[in-house]
């Protein structure tokens, strides 16, 4: 188990915690994002967690953020997605660490405003879809279009998932990222009030699959997660009114193989899973 001082301990409670390189140095960093405040960047030493960049700028937000190598340059971008509606505090963030020590949001720049969409995200994730070390984030915001933010060959962020058939409108509240089908990163969205989206990567580009157990289209779903289930592929989520699903990938589709224990409706609105 992982603990701290007290005295480096991050005062008041934690928004999210993401695992990333954001410095390059080929040494994993927990990057820890508070409500309100600066983001914090630690790393694990024979003495515990010590500081190991500086602070950076006050930000607001209650969605997890996530990190990928945006530029190929080795080290990974920090997306902080921003809650949509009156109770939005600022608009998503994408920081960058410059070698300098400080923090630099690429959506400050003018050009790259138009891909920060108009609504805050409510749900982020990498993505390696064309499987060249370079990365985007699939964001998802409540009843709004998925965004897929790119760096263009211009040095320029964009939103492509128009383009890759991903611009679905959606109140999303999870998103997964991973070899769910075949080796490429193919995409698993959940939703509310609505069905959850699968999309299925063939070269870089996605086609939305119709699957009705994933679809789980009479369930309002939570936040998912991927897991091995024996060897298989599986996903699962919470329904915040309904059965949660353990969802199997089978040579004839997919299959819900929640025990009824799992299944049992509650309250959860996330998942996460792990192997033993």
């Amino acid at each position: 188990m992982l603990a701290a001082a007290p005295e480096l301990a991050p005062p008041g409670p934690a928004a999210g915690l993401a695992v990333a390189d954001v410095d390059g140095d080929q040494q994993p960093e927990f990057v820890v994002v508070p409500p309100a405040g600066p983001v914090r960047v630690y790393r694990w030493t024979d003495t515990g967690l010590r500081p190991a960049a500086p602070d950076g700028p006050p930000v607001g937000t209650v969605g997890v953020p996530a990190a990928g190598d945006l530029d190929g340059d080795g080290a990974e971008e920090l997306y902080l997605p921003a809650p949509a509606g009156p109770a939005a505090r600022s608009a998503d963030r994408l920081f960058k660490l410059l070698p300098c020590g400080a923090w630099h949001d690429l959506f400050s720049d003018p050009l790259n405003r138009p891909a920060r969409g108009a609504a805050g995200g409510r749900v982020v994730a990498a993505l390696d879809r064309r499987g060249d070390g370079r990365f985007g984030f699939l964001v998802g915001s409540d009843g709004w279009p998925l965004r897929l933010v790119e760096l263009g060959r211009d040095g320029r962020l964009a939103d492509l998932a128009r383009a890759l058939a991903l611009g679905h409108v959606v109140a999303a509240r999870g998103v997964v990222a991973g070899p769910l089908v075949g080796s490429a990163t193919d995409l698993f969205v959940t939703a509310e009030g609505g069905a959850n989206l699968l999309f299925l990567n063939r070269a870089g580009a996605f086609r939305e699959a119709i699957h009705p157990v994933l679809a789980d289209a009479d369930e309002h779903a939570g936040g998912a997660a991927v897991a091995d289930v024996g060897g298989r592929v599986g996903l699962c989520w919470a329904n915040w009114d309904g059965p949660h699903r353990l969802a199997v990938a089978a040579a004839d589709g997919w299959r819900d193989r929640a025990s009824p224990a799992f299944a049992l409706p509650s309250n959860a609105r996330g998942a996460a899973a792990s192997r033993r």
